[in-house]
């Protein structure tokens, strides 16, 4: 499969056919990482778009954790 590198604004990028992206499983939102291997590179999904969201309210959860006992209480 062949995909071409584009312009987006000031950064280059490359679009992944659809198809690719639903037969690895992959939906919007989700964490990639990206590893340089020789003359290319390889993408692994590191944690979904629901992974991530919840990791995040998890980090804020703990950062306002006083704050959110006092209004619970409340």
């Amino acid at each position: 499969m062949k995909v071409t590198v584009c312009q987006f604004d000031e950064q280059l990028g490359v679009l992944l056919p659809d198809e690719l992206i639903s037969s690895l499983g992959w939906s919007s939102g989700d964490v990639l990482e990206v590893e340089v291997e020789n003359d290319g590179f390889k993408i692994v999904r590191v944690e979904t778009a629901i992974e991530h969201g919840m990791r995040i309210a998890k980090q804020a959860m703990e950062k306002y954790r006083g704050a959110l006992e006092k209004l619970a209480k409340e």
